[in-house]
């Protein structure tokens, strides 16, 4: 029996030399044969595998990592349609540019997709909605839709390792993060969302024993995921930290996560003099025409034969939206435009009159629920710290 060198004992090659020696044991009629052999083999195995855990670790095949990347989406999806109802309280802080904090707190009662509701508090000011099937009640305005928006993308980490795990999956390489074990997948993202302006992919690690998550990065920013706790067969992380261009950007802390108490419900009531909405679970956003008062006009060859991504719009050429970090249309069921914010890292913005008036003349495609055209909200986005 020949051995085989651990640097090289793989989970194939050792089901191969299994495979081997029991051809070889087949050729064998002895007792005598099958006591050695047996003998042997466990000694073999011992010798040649017993030390596969202490020499250079086996990168998993893109099958295998992208399996590891569902099941972490799965385990830590508080939301899916098989997850128990749930109370979430989180503290967060928001850095700004300068060092300027601002702090706030995010709660969300959860019974299914379509009933819940939340209240985001920043700088002493709240918005509280309720869902009920197909409408949205709104009392108070977010005054700091940065932050919340970031909040949220932040929480929401289990949809970016879907989204991950269903994307193109580059370099799979053992390593160690922090003193653990880890797999660190690269997902490379693809058009349209690609752009000058953004990174090509991320890499996303997960500790090697657990499979959880445990680091998003794209070179520009990352999300570090702490300790886990478990609720039922799910887990969540403790804290969660973003981190832009090398600064922190956002620090949250969960206080308490813990099983929907059925018989504490007050938080589903409707506010007094709250606004109503039609709404509804899988409604398709609006999504602009036309930004401005911007009108097409003829492109000079050779750009008048350059295809344009799919969904583009062009940026209105008499103001620079790009400024504001976060763009909010108010849109009716007809795609006109009723009403437009803008929000920076520390609050609203109020724009000016010229600036208004040009952006209230955009256009869009309504949203819709179930093929109806209802009235919605569509923040745009500009210096987004994906991760």
């Amino acid at each position: 029996m020949a051995l085989v060198p651990h640097m090289v004992c793989t989970r194939s090659h050792r089901l191969k030399y299994i495979r081997d020696e029991l051809l070889e044991l087949l050729m064998r009629t002895d007792e005598i044969a099958l006591r050695v052999w047996v003998g042997a083999a466990a000694i073999l195995l011992s010798v040649a595998c017993g030390a596969f855990g202490q020499g250079k670790s086996e990168a998993p095949s893109k099958d295998e990592a992208q399996a590891l990347l569902q099941r972490a989406a799965k385990v830590t999806n508080l939301r899916a349609t098989d997850s128990t109802p749930f109370h979430l309280l989180v503290k967060a802080k928001s850095f700004g540019e300068e060092g300027e904090i601002v702090e706030g707190h995010y709660e969300l009662w959860w019974k299914t997709s379509d009933h819940w509701s939340s209240r985001i508090e920043w700088a002493n000011n709240a918005e509280l909605d309720v869902t009920d099937n197909n409408r949205i009640w709104k009392q108070g305005e977010d005054t700091h839709l940065v932050e919340s928006r970031r909040l949220w993308h932040v929480l929401d980490f289990s949809g970016e390792l879907k989204s991950s795990a269903e994307g193109k999956l580059g370099k799979v390489k053992p390593g160690k993060l922090d003193g653990q074990a880890v797999v660190c997948v690269q997902i490379q993202w693809s058009a349209p969302f690609v752009s000058t302006n953004l990174p090509s992919g991320r890499t996303l690690c997960v500790e090697s024993v657990s499979g959880l998550p445990l680091k998003f990065d794209t070179g520009v920013s990352r999300l570090e995921l702490g300790e886990f706790m478990a609720f039922g067969e799910k887990r969540f992380p403790k804290t969660l930290r973003l981190v832009n261009r090398g600064k922190t950007i956002m620090e949250v802390q969960v206080e308490s996560l813990a099983e929907l108490d059925p018989t504490k419900l007050e938080a589903f009531s409707v506010p007094v003099g709250a606004a109503s909405f039609p709404w509804c679970s899988d409604m398709v956003g609006p999504w602009p025409t036309r930004l401005g008062d911007q009108s097409p006009f003829p492109l000079p060859p050779p750009l008048n034969s350059v295809a344009l991504p799919p969904n583009s719009v062009a940026l209105p050429l008499n103001m620079d939206i790009t400024k504001f970090s976060v763009v909010l249309f108010k849109v009716g069921e007809t795609g006109a435009v009723h009403n437009v914010r803008a929000f920076m890292p520390g609050g609203e913005v109020l724009l000016k009159d010229k600036e208004k008036t040009i952006l209230l003349k955009s256009t869009f495609k309504p949203a819709t629920c179930d093929s109806s055209a209802i009235e919605a909200e569509f923040p745009m986005e500009f210096h987004f710290p994906f991760f």
